[in-house]
């Protein structure tokens, strides 16, 4: 087996169409850096202007509070606290004033803005804990979910302390520009991206099961020293591994890019999730693109042996490209999340094609934990290529003449 697969491993590395999906893989990897390569890096500057609409509004509701002339006790204690907020919103914004000020000289500390921030984050966490969330004007972080709940304001407060505590500047994962590890990373937690990373590794293992119809080498395969099976299970290894292969390479070669564009960045910065109901942790990018190839890797094993049995069936690579098309748009929350579907989405392996709302919990399907998650993945795995070798099993059918 080990030899057919060596054997079938060159054959593939050698057709124009690795060569195309190494492209398409860059490609698809690189729109928004074409897309915003004009776009300086703006970040923080859209941030900045978070922290002043919320100062507007703050103004405009304090304003309101005081027009009237005998304020009852709890106006009087709102206005308390509209105040309060807004003197801290205003110390945000005076130490990123002073920040953005520094942006053209060599060293810059994020350590004033962080703290302060952290400061506002803390106090809203205590207002919510309190019951007194509608009283608050919370600021949005650029790139992420907004979540106004106590979990939400934990998440905040989490990541504002590690970025005190490590002396990092804030990275905005929706910034025109990103260096080169925050920026995959980016790429990486972007649904859209992930499906069209899955649209070009079904093209590519499509291609290479019919490699040997458009080779005319069927016959010969039939003829080799091994079981069906055997064959299959080298075909498909090598197959899922070139994908994979050409994928990293394509990956390589975006970090590359990017890095000498936009710089390199860090991949010890702090991603912050909920692993459960009322406690928010965090998780380094570096962690993060671990995580993501490994459950990406087992997501490519179950579409590997998936093109490995619609072939086998239908042996028609259209028929291959449609139905793992099907299993990628079956990966959206629209579908996981329809009526009929919601109840089982856990134990389909669509659930878990997209990493980052499994790995971040931030799925609005039913999901298992990740170690599930990798359980379904496996079991899918196994199942689709037990029905390869009952297929293969099959007595071949007879055409006659009629």
């Amino acid at each position: 087996m080990l030899s057919q697969f060596a054997l079938d491993f060159k054959r593939l590395a050698r057709t124009s169409t690795t060569i195309v999906g190494y492209l398409a893989f860059m490609l698809v990897l690189l729109i928004s850096f074409f897309y915003y390569i004009n776009e300086g890096d703006i970040g923080a500057v859209q941030q900045f202007n978070n922290f002043s609409q919320t100062m507007t509004q703050l103004d405009h509701e304090i304003t309101q509070l005081r027009k009237a002339k005998t304020p009852s006790q709890a106006d009087a204690a709102l206005l308390a606290n509209k105040t309060k907020q807004k003197a801290m919103i205003d110390d945000v914004l005076l130490a990123a004033s002073a920040e953005q000020g520094t942006a053209g000289m060599v060293v810059t500390n994020p350590d004033p803005v962080n703290r302060q921030v952290l400061k506002l984050a803390r106090y809203q966490l205590k207002e919510t804990e309190a019951g007194r969330g509608d009283q608050l004007v919370l600021f949005k972080i650029e790139g992420e979910s907004f979540d106004a709940s106590v979990l939400g304001r934990k998440e905040t407060v989490l990541l504002y302390e590690t970025l005190l505590k490590q002396h990092r500047h804030q990275q905005y994962f929706n910034a025109p520009r990103l260096p080169a590890a925050s920026y995959l990373t980016a790429e990486m937690r972007s649904g859209r991206t992930v499906l069209l990373l899955l649209a070009v590794l079904v093209v590519l293992l499509a291609e290479g099961f019919a490699l040997d119809r458009r080779q005319h080498t069927e016959a010969l395969r039939q003829n080799l020293p091994h079981g069906q099976f055997s064959l299959l299970l080298a075909r498909v290894a090598a197959a899922g591994l070139l994908g994979l292969l050409t994928l990293a390479a394509a990956v390589g070669s975006v970090y590359l890019l990017i890095g000498w564009h936009d710089g390199w960045g860090s991949w010890a910065y702090p991603l912050v999730y909920a692993p459960a109901t009322n406690t928010a942790a965090t998780i380094t990018i570096g962690q993060y693109g671990l995580q993501w190839s490994g459950l990406f890797l087992l997501g490519a094993v179950v579409l590997a042996a998936l093109t490995a049995l619609v072939d086998l069936v239908t042996r028609s690579t259209s028929a291959t490209l449609a139905i793992g098309g099907a299993i990628i748009l079956a990966a959206n929350a629209a579908f996981l999340t329809a009526g009929l579907v919601r109840p089982l989405a856990r134990f389909l392996p669509s659930a878990y094609l997209q990493p980052s709302p499994v790995l971040l919990h931030q799925a609005s399907w039913s999901l298992f934990d990740l170690r599930g998650g990798i359980a379904v993945l496996i079991g899918w795995s196994i199942v689709l290529l037990g029905l390869c070798w009952l297929k293969l099993q099959a007595p071949a059918t007879v055409k006659t003449k009629g």
